[in-house]
């Protein structure tokens, strides 16, 4: 084999770090759009989303307003409903309502997450403002009703 010259050796290297450089660049591509997917083909999550409608209806209550179920409330067919208080991540979320739901890592506005869910199916996922709800799991008969104290900043969530 002949002796190569320096000029050689280098257009050799300069190709070598193209290939390195493109493989990487394709490795970087792929990992950035396989980022994005949930696993388990769980990309179909169910987006959280603010409901200003209900805030109100629910501000409405606490102020002395009658009692409501929420199923009245709300609409939809849904059997149970999820109530998550701030701040809440979402692993816990997914974990409580066994579904995937698309937010942030960690929901930290001053307010509740309510995920309804229908035969273990997340229908909607949403959140309210202020956080003026108990947390906890409840069927669709709860009632939501103003506490007898005057000012209190809570509602208790009454399920049968």
């Amino acid at each position: 084999m002949a002796p190569t010259t320096t000029d050689e050796r280098a257009m050799r290297v300069g190709q070598d770090r193209r290939r390195v450089g493109t493989v990487g660049l394709v490795l970087l591509l792929a990992l950035t759009t396989l980022g994005g997917c949930r696993p388990n083909g769980e990309d179909n999550a169910v987006t959280l989303q603010k409901d200003t409608q209900l805030s109100e209806q629910i501000q409405q209550i606490q102020l002395g307003g009658e009692p409501q179920l929420l199923r009245d409330l709300t609409g939809g067919d849904w059997d149970t409903v999820h109530v998550f208080h701030e701040p809440v991540s979402r692993e816990y979320v997914e974990e409580m309502v066994g579904a995937p739901i698309e937010m942030g890592s960690f929901f930290a506005t001053r307010g509740h997450i309510l995920v309804f869910v229908k035969d273990g199916q997340v229908q909607r996922a949403i959140y309210t403002t202020p956080n003026n709800l108990i947390p906890g799991k409840y069927s669709s008969q709860v009632r939501l009703q103003p506490r007898p104290e005057p000012g209190s900043v809570k509602l208790d969530l009454v399920d049968p």
